[in-house]
């Protein structure tokens, strides 16, 4: 007898059957399935509201094939595998799976699997209470803008900018993050982890009109 939540294969006997039941492995197993219908629960209800705002193309599939797109695309962007990379592996995702198209088609989900994210940071940061933020700037690789929140320690905003931001601007960007995109009120956000640039200070300082209980933590680089 197959156990496809386990992957094991039992012998017909009742005592090897119980025995199995009881395990460890078949407990996890049967969660995961649970877990795994749920997920995939979320991400139809997820592509189902862009059907009804953008009507993309591939909408009319079956949704174990749109399900097999989307974890693909979601994969790979979360191994920072370029998606182009999906045509040289798809005969072997399709001999396991099911049908896949080219990547220049997969390109359109990619905003779905951003707003599936994006619910899925908006549930984690429902239940924060307290929160300390690192931010900063760089422009190594042109001028970018990072947003991390602790303790949930997720990126929730990075942002490639034209130019430097001024102390008003950085602040003004701070603030439609923290207040305005994920609810954070005056008594969440306590803490902020930030360098020396004059820059970070001056948005601080602006900072404070709203959130009064905000602690900042100055790091230094050494040599």
């Amino acid at each position: 007898m197959r156990r496809n939540a386990c992957s094991e294969t039992l012998s017909l006997k009742k005592s090897s059957i119980d025995k199995h039941i009881k395990s460890s492995k078949h407990t996890n197993g049967v969660a995961r399935i649970a877990k795994d219908t749920k997920q995939s629960q979320s991400i139809m209800d997820c592509l189902k509201r862009r059907d009804m705002r953008q009507h993309p193309s591939g909408s009319t599939l079956p949704a174990e094939i749109r399900l097999f797109r989307f974890e693909i695309v979601e994969c790979v962007i979360s191994g920072g595998i370029p998606l182009s990379k999906v045509d040289i592996l798809r005969p072997l995702l399709e001999k396991y799976g099911h049908r896949l198209t080219h990547s220049a088609n997969l390109r359109e989900i990619i905003l779905a699997v951003l707003e599936k994210e994006r619910e899925k940071l908006l549930s984690e940061l429902e239940s924060v209470k307290e929160a300390s933020v690192i931010f900063d700037g760089t422009a190594r690789m042109g001028e970018a803008l990072a947003i991390i929140v602790i303790p949930t320690q997720r990126l929730i905003r990075l942002e490639v900018l034209a130019k430097s931001l001024k102390g008003d601007e950085l602040a003004q960007r701070l603030m439609s993050c923290f207040a305005v995109k994920h609810n954070f009120g005056p008594n969440t956000i306590i803490g902020r982890i930030r360098d020396g640039a004059s820059v970070n200070g001056s948005a601080l300082r602006q900072l404070k009109f709203f959130y009064s209980n905000l602690f900042d933590v100055v790091c230094f680089r050494t040599q």
